[in-house]
């Protein structure tokens, strides 16, 4: 077994460890054909289960405890993973899922059972390891931490020298912007000038592991809409004014390397660098197995002597190898079968599969018991599932999914089948999407590619309902009503109950998915909506009150024209009782440095020539540009 160096408590004695999170299963539907009886973190990497890998790097971390979530289903086979690692850990939690789709899902169960009680690394795969403790990154965490608690998560990125997951990184280490579900090589934002003191990279990736603080966590607890871990990163980003919060980047040094797995792609990639010990000391080693490394990084176990052609190559117990076999950057599970002439470069054969004479395996994954016979040809990114067997004339296109069975009910609505001989079927995605890389087969995008027949429904009902966005805004702005109108006799209003405002408004802009251009508008609407706000008087004194809320929105000027905007459209629907203090309104803003020049001038010039409220604040308007222009002489 493998064992941890031991550790120093004394450095740390007053530091509580890190725990881990580390999730077993793989909510990917690429992976479902080949997780039907088993977890992901049970599948076999060179003939050791993958968690194992996980558990190994982890334990050379500064971690002590660790969770490891799986589903009912799987949940048995984890009893032995437990006992193998009670020893090696402090303690080793099983958290039992049912009903679990997501990470989301997850973590909120992790969080219902109270077993994490200070910051966290999170493991989104069992296919997850690096080749660095994470020892600077842990530290950097927690010095930032305890001097601001609202860096609430780290990101662990890597170089690469292939094709890079874009990010918007400043001075700092704090991510500015992050990259684009449709297209990780570009950024999810609309700003392409974010200063001097931002810096985007395109070469580097985000290898899925974060460390985080139990505030991240409170995240998915408070939305059950939030999924997957870059859902609450945009959040926090899109958000980052209101609640303060952020996230930082760390980007490992040029000589180490991390890796999460989450489909076929990184999977076969995963494979060949732990072969090639880029992980070390992670390595394909079992317990009480002869191990020899032949030349060329050939690696064999068990008794066996094969010759085979090739490099940086893993042949499990038992294989059977004919003449002139050539492997490269490739595993073969145990008991498999080489047949004489055959080629297989960065690939993974499955125990028990017989690969038949002259057959060529190039990019491409085969599962357990497959047989290919002779004069099968595969092409490159096939994933064969199962107990497949491919009787040497069966056509197969380029990066197709082949079942020995057509998909069950639960893939049906996502995937259709085809044909193509006795127990061969090829699996595609309805959305045309890729099963070996890149985004999975059946997810819903924002753009709507795909709809399910709640998405239908719900359109058919949007278009029932008249005008339903204003409806979403009407409820939006009553609920924002309902939490302004709570502290509104008290004079002054405390921080406590300022952060509370936020977080309730915070709540029902998620509620109605709300663009944060709106919430600034329409929060707006909601104060001016106060009782007795048709009384300069009172409205000053509200202003006042409310001023530490108006300083958390309205900072920056986009936030500034959405006031601005809110105002103009109470305006419209209250033009009597309001145009009156259209502008003493805006004037008292302007002296508490809520809003600026700069927002009034520039939204005054958008406004139609035809529109009244130019006439409203033309002196406010007026004042400030002969202030300008006195600044000016004075200069």
């Amino acid at each position: 077994l493998f064992k941890m160096p031991p550790k120093d408590d004394s450095k740390n004695q007053d530091v509580q460890k890190l725990s881990a999170v580390l999730i077993a299963e793989s909510f990917e539907p690429r992976f479902n054909l080949i997780t039907s009886d088993k977890s992901f973190g049970e599948l076999d990497i060179c003939d050791v289960p993958s968690i194992d890998y996980s558990l190994r790097w982890i334990a050379r971390c500064d971690i002590t405890n660790v969770v490891i979530v799986v589903s009912e289903k799987h949940a048995p086979a984890y009893k032995n993973i437990e006992s193998s690692w009670r020893g090696i850990f402090d303690s080793v939690i099983i958290v039992i899922c049912q009903n679990a789709h997501s990470i989301g899902d997850v973590l909120r169960e992790v969080e219902s059972r109270n077993v994490l009680t200070s910051h966290f690394l999170l493991v989104p795969s069992p296919v997850s390891f690096c080749s660095s403790t994470l020892e600077n990154q842990i530290k950097a965490f927690r010095q930032r931490f305890k001097k601001d608690s609202n860096a609430v998560m780290s990101l662990i990125y890597s170089e690469t020298r292939a094709d890079g997951t874009c990010v918007a990184i400043n001075e700092n280490g704090r991510m500015v912007a992050f990259h684009s579900q449709s297209d990780p090589s570009k950024l999810d934002s609309h700003n392409d000038d974010f200063g001097e003191t931002v810096k985007i990279r395109e070469d580097v990736i985000d290898t899925g592991i974060a460390i985080c603080s139990l505030k991240a966590l409170a995240h998915f607890t408070d939305n059950f809409d939030f999924q997957t871990r870059d859902e609450v990163i945009k959040h926090i980003l899109v958000n980052e004014e209101i609640m303060l919060q952020y996230v930082t980047v760390e980007v490992l040094p040029p000589f180490e390397s991390a890796v999460s797995v989450f489909d076929y792609s990184g999977l076969i990639r995963s494979n060949s660098q732990l072969i090639s010990r880029i992980f070390y000391p992670v390595f394909p080693l079992k317990s009480n197995t002869k191990v020899l490394i032949n030349s060329g990084n050939v690696i064999t176990t068990g008794r066996q002597r094969v010759h085979i052609e090739g490099w940086n190559a893993f042949l499990g117990e038992d294989v059977s190898v004919g003449n002139n076999v050539m492997v490269i950057s490739s595993s073969v599970g145990k008991k498999c079968t080489l047949e004489s002439n055959s080629r297989i470069v960065e690939s993974m054969v499955g125990e028990g599969s017989v690969v038949g004479e002259s057959v060529s395996l190039h990019r491409v994954f085969l599962a357990q018991n497959v047989t290919i016979s002779k004069g099968q040809t595969v092409p490159q990114y096939v994933i064969i599932g199962p107990n497949v067997k491919l009787n040497g004339s069966i056509r197969l296109t380029e990066r197709s999914l082949i079942s020995c069975c057509p998909p069950d009910e639960e893939m049906e609505d996502s995937v259709e089948s085809e044909k193509l001989g006795e127990g061969v079927y090829s699996w595609k995605g309805k959305t045309g999407r890729d099963w070996w890389a890149g985004e999975w087969i059946g997810r819903k995008e924002e753009d709507g590619d795909e709809k399910g027949e709640d998405e239908e429904k719900k359109e058919k009902d949007d278009e029932e309902v008249e005008e339903g966005e204003i409806d979403v805004e009407k409820q939006f702005t009553e609920e924002v009503l309902d939490s302004l109108k709570g502290p509104l006799n008290h004079e002054k209003i405390s921080k406590d109950t300022i952060q509370k405002l936020i977080v309730e408004i915070n709540s029902s802009k998620i509620a109605w998915n709300m663009p944060m251009d709106r919430v600034h508008a329409l929060l707006f609407v909601a104060f001016l909506r106060l009782p007795e706000n048709d009384k300069f008087s009172n409205l000053q004194k509200r202003m006042v009150a409310y001023e530490q809320l108006f300083v958390k929105y309205y900072s920056k000027r986009e936030a500034q024209f959405g006031l601005l905007e809110g105002l103009h459209e109470f305006y419209s629907s209250n033009r009597e009782s309001f145009s009156p203090l259209v502008a003493k309104t805006i004037h008292h803003l302007y002296d508490r440095d809520i809003l600026s020049e700069e927002a009034i001038l520039g939204w005054h010039e958008d406004l139609e020539e035809s529109d009244p409220v130019r006439g409203l604040i033309k002196k406010v308007v007026e004042w400030l540009e002969e202030s300008d222009e006195d600044e000016d002489a004075e200069e």
